[in-house]
């Protein structure tokens, strides 16, 4: 089913895209670049400020819109410091900037037009 699923996953971010590009607040990810091409595994918003990451995030929660945050960078990850990898004052202030304003939004395989319709309609409805 593999081609079914990658062809799902398409769908779903390719109507994020027609509904949610051209916002101030935040960047879509990349579809493409020169060299790759997203599968669209999951789909992100990175904002501008994470400030209003945080209002944005508290709104979704109050209309029952799930989410997740980006991933930690390797550096913060609980393990690698455990294992000591990385010394404790180095930084990586791209990776910090991606992990603290970035979130995933719905994009799964289960998810329908209406249920992408109410996260679209949530999200446009956010004021700062």
């Amino acid at each position: 089913k593999i081609d079914y699923h990658i062809k799902k996953k398409y769908e779903i971010c390719n109507y994020y895209y027609e509904n949610l590009s051209n916002s101030s607040l935040y960047d879509l990810q990349l579809n493409k670049t020169k060299y790759s091409e997203n599968i669209y595994w999951v789909f992100g918003l990175l904002f501008k400020e994470k400030k209003i990451k945080d209002l944005f995030v508290k709104h979704l929660d109050q209309n029952k819109i799930g989410w997740r945050p980006f991933f930690y960078g390797m550096h913060m990850q609980p393990v690698f410091k455990k294992m000591k990898i990385f010394n404790n004052n180095d930084k990586f202030p791209v990776c910090e900037k991606l992990s603290f304003n970035g979130i995933y939004i719905p994009s799964g395989l289960g998810l329908d037009k209406e249920a992408q319709d109410k996260v679209i309609e949530v999200i446009k409805s956010f004021k700062t």
